[in-house]
């Protein structure tokens, strides 16, 4: 019976590379995906069901990686331009290059990323060879990872990221038609539990300026400013250049990164004080291009950090996301003392480029009008 004839088709995400055809009569027939054409296994009226199929789809793919399958049906899957994993991911990094999709710095970290963790495991394998199994088994193995530095297990948040950048990169193959199969990567990854509330308290504000001016490093001291006065991640604030500043204005063009919407991707920030008297000693010696501060990612995050962890974390669990202070801290610290200072919550949304109010709405229990003041009086 030729495709078209069927009513429904469906594929499945629990059981990848199967494909579900319901026929006219409701009978189910079950194809398996393979080298970009289904193949049938058969169908629920011969007995066949959804865990049988998958399992032999496995059978399969076993098969054509062991030479194993009947010489009428490996044949059509020898001297094939194959594609390997290593071909893909680096054509993802190269497409982010060459069209601006983050900042080179930011790129840079995923091919890190990536050659720390998975090319040793599937960047020579063809992508058609990597398979669910494969991967939940390398998920495994890096959750049981013991960072050198810190001693102690990779983070949640850090886990998600090192495996999406595997569906991430199999997604973007789809997308170019790189590869016809399907993306392999099935696994549920588990959402941390990092709600961050903590904000710096002014005298807590103080104390870091204090510490960050003990190192006479003046990139340091201007990105404190920066993303204290701005509210901006770490990665908008080591992207503003000279020309992105209106000193007039007291005011800078900042990137979002994050946004997925092109026209939220820049917003306008404002600048305090403390920031213009630091951008004043060095806006007559910059160019145009020339970035404010002239550090990379992670030159920054390795020394402010383990400040943050001196100054504020002493005691404290290192999976305590609601307390424990990191440098995404500054942007809930730039929004918190917005609201106690009574800004309105939808001018809180602007500043800080969110997509959607509700995730401004956490802030409005700061507010001076939350009845905090009406409860101090209440029975009085």
């Amino acid at each position: 019976m030729a495709l078209k004839s069927y009513n429904k088709v469906y594929n499945t995400t629990k059981f990848p590379g199967i494909k579900i055809y319901i026929k006219d009569d409701n009978d189910i027939v079950f194809y398996m995906r393979q080298d970009g054409k289904d193949i049938k296994i058969g169908s629920k009226s011969e007995g066949v069901n959804i865990t049988y199929a998958f399992n032999k789809k496995k059978e399969f793919d076993i098969q054509i990686r062991n030479g194993e399958l009947p010489d009428s049906i490996a044949k059509k899957y020898q001297n094939k331009n194959v594609t390997k994993f290593n071909d893909i991911a680096y054509h993802f990094f190269n497409y982010k290059l060459e069209n601006n999709l983050g900042t080179k710095k930011n790129i840079d970290e995923q091919i890190a990323m990536y050659e720390m963790y998975h090319k040793n495991k599937f960047g020579n394998l063809q992508t058609n060879e990597i398979t669910s199994e494969l991967i939940e088994e390398h998920y495994k193995s890096i959750k049981e990872i013991v960072s050198p530095k810190t001693k102690r297990k990779l983070s949640q948040s850090r886990i998600n990221s090192i495996m999406g950048l595997i569906r991430t990169i199999f997604n973007h193959a789809i997308k170019h038609k790189l590869i016809k199969h399907l993306n392999p990567f099935s696994i549920e990854i588990k959402k941390p539990d990092n709600k961050r509330e903590r904000f710096l308290e002014k005298i807590e504000i103080e104390l870091l300026r204090e510490e960050i001016k003990k190192k006479n490093d003046f990139d340091l001291e201007l990105f404190i400013e920066l993303a204290l006065c701005t509210g901006a991640r770490l990665e908008s604030v080591l992207s503003i250049r000279k020309k992105d500043l209106s000193l007039s204005a007291r005011s800078v063009n900042i990137i979002d990164f994050k946004a997925k919407n092109t026209s939220n991707k820049r917003y306008t920030g404002f600048l305090s004080d403390e920031v213009l008297s630091l951008i004043n000693q060095i806006y007559n010696s910059l160019s145009p291009n020339d970035l404010l501060i002239n550090k990379p990612y992670a030159t920054v995050q390795n020394v402010i950090q383990p400040l943050l962890n001196k100054l504020f974390n002493q005691g404290l669990e290192n999976d305590d996301f609601s307390n424990r202070v990191v440098i995404h801290t500054l942007r809930h610290t730039f929004a918190s003392h917005l609201a106690i200072k009574g800004t309105p919550i939808l001018t809180i949304k602007k500043l800080m480029n969110h997509s959607d109010i509700s995730h401004t709405l956490r802030y409005a229990k700061l507010a001076p009008d939350s009845g905090k003041d009406a409860i101090k009086e209440l029975y009085n």
